[in-house]
């Protein structure tokens, strides 16, 4: 008779998989930064990390880029156009943020620490910041060609089910063709949404030049700190790039 094993409630442990070989073509000297967390605590509170968020804010506006012409906000619009899409309408991630934060007396909602943390690092580093709860997505994340079939859930409460443009860039999981993230990394999925009871997740930095690799090493490891001091978390990390474009980890 076989010894059961006892199931693993918060979520199932099993080597995965990330990928962006697929999307190299288009941008060849494209890196992301990714951040593996596992037993995350994200239903604490910490004052002090409210207030970096507050405080990262206050100095965006003192400080704002002109997002027409930073290179690091123009790279990104660039690409965006070359895959046909227009970036003032579908902004990339870190555009929008910085958009938003730039106004006078803005404010960004303190959501929970993980989002907290992803958000203080994008408007630092002025660069795209976004993760996913691994419990709800499979076991190979590509970031790659939409074929038009895949199922995307957009943040919001009534938001409808959609499809992504045929060629479109999504971040997706495989094995279960739902999309995490659509135009790249213009909006996330309410599906893989991060929230209190998360407890692992993937997050990704994405650079789009081989002189931005220091940003996206820098924000990729201070994301790790932060995730480790505030969420108790465990961290890997890895960088990949056209020389490393896979990743295989457990969670």
């Amino acid at each position: 008779m076989g010894v059961s094993t006892p199931p693993i409630t918060n979520y199932i442990a099993m080597k995965r998989t990330t990928d962006i070989s697929k999307i190299l073509d288009l941008s060849p000297k494209y890196q992301r930064g990714i951040v593996i967390a596992t037993d995350i605590k994200n239903d604490r509170s910490f004052p002090e990390l409210e207030q970096l968020l507050a405080q990262t804010i206050a100095t965006a506006q003192a400080h704002p880029i002109d997002l027409d012409t930073d290179p690091r906000t123009t790279h990104w619009k660039e690409v965006y156009r070359q895959l046909q899409v227009n970036p003032n309408k579908f902004p990339p991630a870190h555009c929008n943020l910085l958009k938003r934060v730039q106004k006078p007396d803005a404010t960004l909602p303190f959501i929970n620490n993980v989002v907290a943390i992803m958000n203080i690092n994008s408007i630092d580093g002025k660069i795209p910041v976004g993760g996913d709860d691994l419990a709800l997505i499979g076991s190979r994340l590509e970031l790659r060609y939409a074929d038009g079939s895949e199922s995307f859930t957009p943040l919001g409460a009534n938001a409808a089910l959609e499809h992504p443009d045929p060629g479109e860039v999504i971040y997706a999981c495989a094995d279960k063709g739902e999309v995490m993230c659509r135009r790249w990394n213009w909006r996330n999925s309410r599906l893989t949404a991060i929230t209190e009871q998360t407890q692992a997740i993937a997050i990704n930095i994405d650079g789009l030049s081989t002189d931005c690799q220091s940003t996206v090493i820098s924000v990729r490891d201070r994301i790790a700190q932060m995730l480790s001091q505030y969420c108790g978390a465990s961290i890997s990390t890895a960088l990949l790039d056209l020389n490393n474009p896979t990743f295989e980890f457990f969670a």
